[in-house]
């Protein structure tokens, strides 16, 4: 399992599944691993780009990830935020066309 610092310094317990943190100390190493990310999360967990998108969506809105590993947590929640924003403007400037 990997280690982060905010895992590492966590001190409240948490209930999240073993899977769950193991999924969030990825998200806070990824770009340290040899290989694409989809590979990675395929061979890691078992899950295609789909799957495990939807697992990130989960965690980031379950307070108790956000308790274990607030940084992570945070910077998910700006990058789905900043995409959510880029589709709407997308949808608006196609729709004044």
């Amino acid at each position: 399992m990997l280690r982060t610092c905010e895992r590492a310094c966590h001190t409240a317990p948490v209930h999240l599944t073993d899977r769950e943190r193991a999924i969030l100390d990825f998200e806070a190493k990824w770009w340290r691993h040899k290989g694409a990310k989809e590979d990675v999360i395929l061979e890691t967990f078992g899950l295609d780009a789909n799957g495990y998108t939807l697992v990130i969506n989960d965690l980031i809105e379950n307070p108790e990830s956000l308790e274990y590993a607030p940084q992570t947590v945070k910077r998910l929640r700006r990058r789905r935020d900043e995409a959510a924003h880029t589709i709407s403007a997308r949808r608006n400037l196609h729709r004044a066309s």
